[in-house]
């Protein structure tokens, strides 16, 4: 089977679907009319789509004693959009600038495909269209509600676009390659005065500034310096008013480590800093944990099966005496973080870097940038991967 060729017929269609989700942008668990229009499309091909989660959608076909899981993620960001796309965001202060638009493109373009050759299916394949993943509360919304107890997992396949990488490119790493992230807030807690009687009151600011510090000091005097981790202060509130000290600060961040000892360590660490520096100075702090997701991991034991679906797709080419589509390439590790990594902790997962780059030098080609424009011809890549890994 030519999947590349399957993939490239659909490839109206794919733009078709990828258009209108990108005109439509939706954030967060509310995307109500993205999952309404994917659920229809799904009909149109012959599915029985289910509601999961918080307006997440699966769909299964096929028959066989295992079950795959293929992922795309449909959220949107919370951003006005400044790309000049005729098919631009038309909802101010949404816009696919991740590129979760093409994801679920390329997964429709997949179902169209598979539908069309269930009986070559040799195991039950699942779809999950995924809500928040910008906020990591789609894939546990989904899990909660029973996504990989329906249908009994084996091994989970995602994808994520990549416009550092050319169209055609496709990059896999063994083991942990993206971190986990942990989101946290630090309430600290003092009492307030007028800025004139310092010595009456209890600086919650000050404690956040020395707390801000200690936490630095954490990575660079308390772990190997080889250890993948990063910490981060976004956020620092406190008060209101130049001359008054307030009763409280907040400090918000995000912790990321690739090794799960490394992780468990930094976290229990954080919480004794912040409560030990409140107390140095008179104060108290507690920590609030907003999320935990754990490091993204590409399964070692089925890296090889990958690799041979990936292939499958060049070897059709060159049978039909075409030219290979696909360059594979070892894909190092990220910074960000993946919410699929909730499904990745449970089942045998991959994760694949499908490159994006537009053929445009002066477009933009970094995500979460309003100015970001993605090629379409990484649809056709996107459908024939996922369909690949599906029949091979």
């Amino acid at each position: 089977m030519r999947y590349y060729q399957e993939a490239l017929s659909l490839k109206e269609d794919l733009i078709h679907w990828r258009r209108h989700i990108h005109k439509n942008p939706e954030v967060g668990l509310a995307t109500e009319e993205t999952a309404r229009y994917i659920k229809g499309e799904l009909e149109k091909m012959g599915y029985s789509p289910e509601p999961c989660g918080c307006n997440g959608i699966i769909a299964s076909l096929g028959q066989g004693p295992k079950t795959l899981l293929l992922r795309a993620d449909m959220d949107a960001l919370e951003q006005t959009e400044e790309s000049g796309l005729p098919f631009a965001s038309q909802n101010l202060g949404k816009s696919h600038g991740c590129g979760h638009d093409l994801h679920s493109a390329m997964l429709l373009g997949a179902a169209k495909i598979l539908k069309d050759h269930e009986e070559d299916l040799t195991q039950r394949v699942l779809l999950m269209f995924q809500p928040a993943e910008e906020i990591f509360a789609g894939a546990q919304s989904m899990i909660d509600d029973g996504l990989l107890d329906r249908y009994p997992v084996d091994y989970a396949f995602a994808v994520h676009n990549m416009p550092t990488l050319p169209v055609g490119t496709v990059a896999l790493t063994e083991g942990p390659f993206m971190p986990s992230v942990d989101g946290f807030t630090i309430t600290i807690h003092g009492q307030g005065c007028h800025g004139a009687s310092a010595q009456e009151g209890v600086d919650p600011i000050n404690i956040g500034v020395h707390l801000h510090l200690a936490l630095q000091a954490l990575l660079a005097r308390e772990i190997d310096y080889q250890a993948a981790a990063l910490l981060t202060i976004g956020s620092f509130q406190a008060g209101t008013i130049g001359n008054i000290i307030p009763d409280q600060a907040l400090l918000s961040g995000t912790l990321r480590a690739m090794d799960s000892t490394v992780r468990r360590f930094l976290k229990e660490r954080l919480e004794t800093l912040s409560r030990t520096t409140a107390e140095g100075f008179r104060g108290t702090a507690e920590v609030h944990w907003d999320y935990a997701i754990p490091a993204n991991v590409t399964d070692s034991a089925r890296i090889g099966q990958l690799k041979e679906a990936l292939t499958a797709i060049n070897r059709a080419e060159e049978a039909a005496g075409e030219k290979a589509v696909l360059t594979l390439e070892e894909g190092g590790l990220l910074n960000a973080s993946e919410d699929f990594a909730l499904v990745a902790d449970r089942v045998p997962s991959a994760f694949l870097r499908i490159g994006s780059r537009s053929e445009n030098e002066e477009d933009c080609n970094i995500l979460h940038n309003p100015r970001v424009i993605l090629n379409e011809e990484a649809l056709i890549v996107g459908a024939a991967v996922y369909s690949a890994v599906a029949l091979n």
